[in-house]
């Protein structure tokens, strides 16, 4: 449970002009940015994490004498393996990644939050497969159109799968704008929305 990093300079992540500049860095420097800085996109944020944190050291040292309370464990760095269930409970083995050991714990309800089923074009088995392969050979990227054999002027878009080529902000609807804009400055050939090159107070380069 990772804390969101939500700091000003952070932020700029999120951003049409970070992410022209971060797509114009070599594959191996977006690689490694994208994997320090893990925390600006994914994590709890920081309230949610304090909030979260007091009520679980609430229900362990002062828990209510008038009605049951009920027994938490935060257990981190661990996969669910298995689920199996019986008459005294949920039996679910776990695998500590950190030890590599496998534990079985017995609950008596056992809730799977799994995420979002986020499928998108690049999941077709038509097209997917060479829009993944061709998503890191951006030709545009000011403009994010995946390069093609086709001709010159049909271009192919894809949005918010371009965290390789244009930083992890790229996922978040805050993108969506300038993005949009960039993508119809590319279609149009022109500069009809302008994206100011000189918004950035942090320089990747």
């Amino acid at each position: 449970m990772r804390a969101l990093d939500i700091s000003n300079f952070s932020r700029e992540a999120f951003s049409t002009i970070y992410a022209q500049m971060f797509s114009s860095l070599s594959s191996e420097a977006r690689q490694t940015i994208n994997q320090d800085n893990k925390s600006v996109a994914n994590g709890i944020t920081p309230l949610c994490a304090q909030t979260l944190y007091q009520r679980l050291y609430r229900l362990r040292h002062f828990p209510p004498s008038d009605k049951a309370c009920p027994v938490v464990h935060v257990q981190a760095n661990a996969e669910v393996a298995e689920t199996h269930e019986g008459p005294a409970g949920v039996s679910v083995t776990i695998h500590i990644v950190s030890t590599g050991k496998t534990e079985v714990v017995v609950y008596d309800c056992v809730i799977l939050c799994t995420g979002l089923d986020d499928e998108t074009i690049l999941e077709s088995s038509i097209i997917g497969p060479e829009l993944r392969r061709r998503l890191h050979k951006n030709q545009d990227r000011d403009g994010y159109a995946v390069g093609w054999d086709g001709p010159a002027d049909r271009m192919i878009f894809v949005q918010s799968q371009n965290k390789a080529t244009h930083g992890l902000g790229d996922a978040s609807f805050v993108m969506a704008p300038g993005r949009n804009a960039a993508i119809l400055n590319s279609i149009t050939g022109r500069e009809i929305y302008k994206i100011d090159q000189n918004d950035l107070l942090v320089a990747l380069k």
